[in-house]
Formats: C-alpha cells, sequence, structure tokens
C-alpha cells in the first residue's frame, strides 16, 4: 500500500511508523471488530487494526512545510508514497506531523531550537520526542527496513512476469521467428540477473538497487527498440504479401488468357478450376484403389487361412467353392 518515495528515508520512516508498521488498514471499525473476533475464534496472533472511519487525525501543520534550515527537512507523511490515496488517512493518523532530518544534529536542533517542540527523526533513525524522550535506532530496526527493498524487488519481479505475459501476446500475434529468439533470449537475461539479485541482495543491498535501476530502464529501452522492430518487420511483411498477391493476379490473367479455349471446350471457369476438379477425381481414384486393394488382401489372406486348415481335401472341391462364395459373396 505504501512505500518510501527514496531508499534514504526507509530507515526513518520505519522509525516513526513503529507499532503501526504492521498494522491492517481497514474501511471501517464494524470491519475491524469482525476481523479480531474471525482472529480470536481461529487462534490467531493479535494484530494491529487501523480503522479509517474510526481514526481521529489531527491536522498536518502547514507551516512545517516551509522549514528551509536546517536544509532538506520533510514532513514523514511527505516522503510516503501510498496507493491507493484513501490509506493516507492512516499513514497521517501514525506519522502525525513527525520531520525527518539528514542528520541527528538537524533532528535534535529541529526538535528543541525552533519554537515549539517538535517530533523529528534523521535519516540514521535517531528518534525525538516533544516529550524530550530520546530514541537511537534498535538493533534490528535496519532488518526491518530492508522489508521496502524485499518490497520494491517484489514489485520489480511483478513487472517482470507482466512483460513476460506481454511478449507472449506480442509473439502471438507477430509470427516473427527471428524476434522472438532475441526477446527470448533478453527474458533469459532478465531471469539471470534476478537470480543473482536475490541471492547477493542482503550483502549488497545498497549496490544492488541501483544495478536492477539501471538494467531495468536498460532493459525497457531494448524492449521498445524491439517492438519498434517487430513494427517495421510486420510493415515489410505486408507490403510483401500486396506484391505477392499482385504477382498472383498477374499469373492468373496469363493462365486465362492461355487456356480459354481449353476451358470453353471442357465447359469450367478457368484452369484452377479444372485443376482442382481433376485433383479431387484422382484423390478419389487413389481412396478407391486402396479400398479395393486392402479387400483383395483380406480375401487372400481368409484362403490362405481356409487353406491351411483344409484337413479333409475339401479346399479346391465344388462343397468349398460353393462355401466360400456364400461368405464372401
Amino acid at each position: 500500500m505504501c512505500q518510501p518515495s527514496h531508499r534514504r528515508y526507509q530507515v526513518a520512516i520505519t522509525k516513526v511508523l513503529g507499532k503501526y508498521m504492521d498494522a491492517i488498514v481497514c474501511d471501517s471499525e464494524k470491519t475491524a471488530k469482525e476481523c479480531i473476533q474471525y482472529m480470536k475464534d481461529q487462534r490467531i496472533e493479535p494484530e494491529t487494526f487501523l480503522p479509517l472511519d474510526f481514526l481521529d487525525v489531527k491536522p498536518i501543520d502547514e507551516k512545517l512545510r516551509e522549514i528551509s534550515d536546517p536544509p532538506n527537512v520533510h514532513l514523514v507523511i511527505d516522503v510516503i508514497q501510498c496507493d491507493p490515496i484513501i490509506v493516507k488517512k492512516a499513514l497521517t493518523f501514525a506519522c502525525g506531523n513527525a520531520l525527518v532530518c539528514e542528520t541527528v544534529e538537524h533532528a535534535r536542533y529541529v526538535a528543541y531550537h525552533m519554537g515549539d517542540r517538535k517530533k523529528t527523526v534523521s535519516l540514521e533513525g535517531t528518534l525525538f520526542q516533544r516529550s524530550g524522550v530520546i530514541s537511537g535506532g534498535a538493533s534490528d530496526l535496519k532488518a526491518r527496513a530492508r522489508r521496502w527493498d524485499e518490497k520494491q524487488i517484489s514489485t520489480l519481479m511483478s513487472k517482470r512476469d507482466a512483460l513476460q505475459n506481454e511478449l507472449k501476446e506480442q509473439l502471438k500475434r507477430k509470427r516473427k521467428e527471428a524476434e522472438l529468439r532475441t526477446i527470448q533470449s533478453q527474458i533469459k537475461g532478465l531471469d539471470t540477473r534476478l537470480k543473482y539479485t536475490l541471492k547477493d541482495k542482503d550483502s549488497t543491498e545498497e549496490k544492488l538497487l541501483s544495478t536492477n535501476e539501471e538494467e531495468m530502464n536498460q532493459i525497457a529501452r531494448e524492449l521498445e527498440e524491439v517492438e519498434e522492430s517487430l513494427g517495421r518487420c510486420q510493415t515489410k511483411m505486408q507490403e510483401l504479401q500486396i506484391s505477392v498477391n499482385a504477382e498472383k493476379a498477374k499469373m492468373d490473367t496469363v493462365e486465362d488468357t492461355v487456356f480459354h479455349d481449353f476451358c470453353v471446350q471442357i465447359g469450367v471457369e478457368n484452369i484452377r478450376q479444372y485443376e482442382d476438379r481433376e485433383l479431387r477425381v484422382a484423390r478419389e481414384r487413389d481412396r478407391k484403389r486402396l479400398e479395393f486393394t486392402n479387400q483383395l488382401q483380406r480375401i487372400n489372406n481368409q484362403l490362405e487361412y481356409e487353406r491351411s486348415r483344409d484337413t479333409e481335401g475339401l479346399f479346391g472341391s465344388d462343397c468349398f467353392n460353393m462355401y466360400f462364395i456364400h461368405v464372401f459373396f
């Protein structure tokens, strides 16, 4: 539903959200109560719910957006992207007027030395409460913040799957073998890159993220170039088909002229109609010949079988001939 506008804010946002990091956003208090009751009945671990119609959200202090000294001070809510936008109410409830600052010194100064006390957090996760409580980054804070990277990797995988599905549809329509091999090779390259990305993400997160972004941009450009190439090939094939059809029409015209008298004589519209008719006759003749051959083979097989059973010398006698005629004719 939400993610930092930039990975540099991941730790700070994780710190401010705190217990609401895993909260479940729902539309109403009624829905929340039903979910809680269901979880109790199923003996599921309890969760925190944020019903949108029940939250008491205080308005954002717009003056905080005007802070320019120290630089790069932002409302935490402003560095979080959310979709759908309706969940922003829950984020505003969780973050309030908290500010994110570049350094611990900036965060302390804004919190306690700029008029009214404010809730601030540094990029590294040190939180300054209005009450004067200061808390540093917990040992698992960075580990929790990595969940944003995992979400982004999941998003990249979804985009990859979407590109693969789009590619399949393109290939069905275009029927271009050369382009097919090229694009399939690109997809295999994507799979290989993604496999190594997942393998190395824990040890090289920052480097991995920048590399993935560059690669995805490059792949997007390559796919765009391939689509343009496919379009050009399709246009060329259409032009060639038009040319082939024109040549075929010329050939038909020449044939009609050459075989005109012959076609009038045998009563057909054109030589192609005659060839089609002769082809059907030839096929029917071949089918009948095969049928007669098979029937003759069956008769010969039966004769051989009867000869092998002729223990009383009946084969060739008048009685046997009458029996044979009765059986087969």
